[in-house]
C-alpha cells in the first residue's frame, strides 16, 4: 500500500515549477475563531497557573503511575530529591489547588509564578488541607490580590467540547495542550481501588508534571484538575483524567478548614447483576447485595439498621437507576456521614409466587471507621507553622568554618566575610532566594550601600535596619560570581 503513495509523490516532484499549485489554506473563519479563543484563554490563565516544586526525602523517589518526580534517581541516594507538578490559584488571598500526590512526603514546597520567563517569582508554600482519596491538596502562599481561575459547573461539561490543559510536563512550565473531552463520569482504578469520583477524560496531552494543573473550557473556566493518565509508558497516550470542579467545590470547605474529609458509609457488599439475571427479575439492571457489614458475626451498619438484607437488589438510589458498581460508587461517593439517601430495593420472593417485592428504604449514612471501630480514626492532622523570628537567615564568618563545613558549602577555603550557613523554610531569607554558601558583601537601604565584611557586620546591620523595609544585597557564590537579592524585612 505504500508504493502508490510513493509514486504519486515522485510524480509531483517532476512537475515543472510553473505547474506546481499551492494547496488552499486550511484555515477557515471558524477555525481562526477557535484559535483566537484558545490564545486569549491561555493568555489570561497563565498568570494564575503555578509550577509546584517539592523537595522530598530520597525514600519518596518512586517511579509510579501517579508520581511526578524525577525520571532518574539522584546521584547521592541519601540526598533529598526534587519533584515537580502544577497548581492554580483559586482564591486571591493565596490559596492554590494541586494534587495530593504532588506534595505527598514533601519536606519543603515552593511555588513558581511566571515560571516560563526570566521574571519568575519563587514563593514558599505550606499545605493547609489535603485528601488522599480524592488526590486533592490546598496550598497557601503569603500573597494577596492574585489573579484567579474561576471554576465552571462541571456537570454541564459535554463529551466532544474543547479542553485546554496547562501545566509543566517534563519540567516545561506553562505548556499548553489542546484537545476535547473524550468522556465524562469515568471511574478509574488508582492504586488498586476503584475511585468514587466520576472523572473527566480528555485527549489533551497530559504528562508527568501536568498533575494539579487546570483543564479549561473555551471561556477560560476550570472544568477539572488534571490528575492521572492511562499509558503504557510515563508519557501521554491521549487518555488523561481530571477531577471535576463540582467534586472539588464540594470538598473545598472541609479542606480549607484543615479537616479530614469523611465519606458516607452504607455497609453493604455488592456486585453487578448481569443483564440476563436482571431480566429474570423484571429489572433493567441493578446491584445484588452479597452481605452486610459484619462485626463479631453480627450484621451492623446503616443498611442493616434500615432493614436491608443479603440477597436484596439495589436498582436505584434516590430514584436514579443504577446498574453498575461505578454508578453506585459515584453516587455514594458524593455523600457525607449524616446524609440521607433512599435505596430502591427489589427483594426476591423466595417462598411465594411473586417474583420480587419492591421496597423504598431511607438510610442515614454513617462513617466507616466509627461503625467498624477501626484504628486510626483521628490520625489526620495538618502540621502547625513554627513562627519565624527575624529574617530566618544565619551567617557565620568564613574563617570560623572548619574544613568539613567549607566542603559542605562548596567553599574553596580562601573566602572571608559573612557566609550564609542556614535558611529557615518560608522565611524572608528563603523568599529572597538566598541559599547556603552565599557570602553577603554589601547591603543597601534607602539608597545607601554598606560594606559587610564579617558576620558581626551583618548582624549589626540587620538589627539596625528599619522593620518592613527592603534591603538590596550583593552576594557572591562559591565561584565568586556576584548576584543581587532583595530581602524584605518583616514588620514588627
Amino acid at each position: 500500500m505504500r508504493f502508490p503513495v510513493l509514486a504519486v509523490c515522485l510524480g509531483l516532484s517532476t512537475l515543472p515549477a510553473f505547474a506546481q499549485v499551492s494547496p488552499p489554506p486550511v484555515s477557515t473563519p471558524a477555525l481562526l475563531a477557535v484559535q483566537n479563543d484558545v490564545t486569549q484563554v491561555v493568555a489570561r490563565a497563565k498568570a494564575s497557573v503555578v509550577t509546584v516544586v517539592c523537595e522530598k526525602p530520597s525514600s519518596a523517589a518512586k517511579n509510579t503511575e501517579d508520581d511526578d518526580g524525577p525520571a532518574m534517581p539522584p546521584t547521592d541516594p541519601s540526598a533529598p530529591v526534587s519533584s515537580l507538578g502544577t497548581g492554580w490559584v483559586f482564591r486571591a488571598d493565596g490559596l492554590i489547588l494541586t494534587n495530593y500526590h504532588v506534595i505527598r512526603d514533601a519536606i519543603s514546597i515552593r511555588v513558581l509564578f511566571n515560571a516560563d520567563s526570566e521574571a519568575v517569582e519563587r514563593v514558599s508554600a505550606r499545605v493547609i488541607g489535603y485528601d488522599p482519596d480524592s488526590d486533592l491538596a490546598i496550598l497557601k502562599v503569603n500573597r494577596a490580590n492574585l489573579p484567579i481561575l474561576e471554576m465552571a459547573d462541571s456537570d454541564t461539561a459535554q463529551t466532544g467540547q474543547w479542553a485546554i490543559a496547562v501545566g509543566a510536563p517534563f519540567e516545561q512550565p506553562q505548556s499548553v495542550t489542546l484537545g476535547v473531552l473524550s468522556a465524562t463520569g469515568r471511574h478509574i482504578d488508582k492504586n488498586g481501588a476503584q475511585s468514587t469520583i466520576g472523572y473527566l477524560q480528555t485527549d489533551a496531552s497530559i504528562n508527568p508534571g501536568n498533575s494539579g494543573g487546570p483543564l479549561l473550557d473555551l471561556n477560560g473556566r476550570v472544568i477539572g484538575l488534571n490528575t492521572a493518565i492511562l499509558s503504557p509508558s510515563r508519557g501521554s497516550a491521549g487518555i488523561g483524567f481530571s477531577i471535576p470542579t463540582n467534586t472539588i467545590k464540594r470538598l473545598l470547605p472541609t479542606l480549607i478548614a484543615g479537616k479530614q474529609v469523611k465519606r458516607g458509609f452504607v455497609g453493604v457488599q455488592y456486585s453487578r447483576l448481569t443483564p440476563a439475571v436482571a431480566r429474570e427479575f423484571g429489572l433493567e439492571g441493578g446491584l445484588q447485595i452479597g452481605a452486610l457489614a459484619q462485626k463479631k458475626g453480627t450484621s451492623i451498619g446503616p443498611a442493616n439498621d434500615a432493614g436491608v438484607k443479603a440477597g436484596d437488589i439495589i436498582f436505584a438510589v434516590d430514584g436514579r437507576g443504577v446498574s453498575t458498581t461505578e454508578e453506585f460508587r459515584g453516587l455514594i461517593g458524593t455523600k457525607a456521614p449524616g446524609d440521607k439517601i433512599t435505596l430502591n430495593i427489589a427483594r426476591p420472593d423466595f417462598t411465594g409466587t411473586a417474583n420480587i417485592q419492591k421496597l423504598t428504604l431511607p438510610i442515614v449514612l454513617s462513617e466507616r471507621a466509627l461503625v467498624m471501630e477501626e484504628d486510626g480514626v483521628n490520625t489526620f492532622s495538618i502540621p502547625t507553622d513554627t513562627p519565624i523570628v527575624g529574617t530566618g537567615l544565619t551567617v557565620t564568618d568564613a574563617k570560623a568554618l572548619d574544613a568539613q563545613q567549607k566542603a559542605k558549602l562548596k567553599l574553596k577555603g580562601s573566602e572571608s566575610g559573612a557566609v550564609v550557613t542556614n535558611i529557615l523554610d518560608a522565611s524572608p531569607a528563603d523568599e529572597a532566594d538566598l541559599i547556603e554558601g552565599l557570602r553577603i558583601v554589601r547591603a543597601r537601604q534607602n539608597g545607601k550601600w554598606t560594606d559587610i565584611n564579617s558576620a558581626n557586620d551583618w548582624k549589626a546591620y540587620e538589627k539596625a535596619a528599619t522593620p518592613g523595609t527592603h534591603l538590596l544585597l550583593q552576594v557572591r557564590d562559591p565561584n565568586d560570581v556576584s548576584v543581587f537579592r532583595l530581602l524584605v524585612l518583616p514588620a514588627k
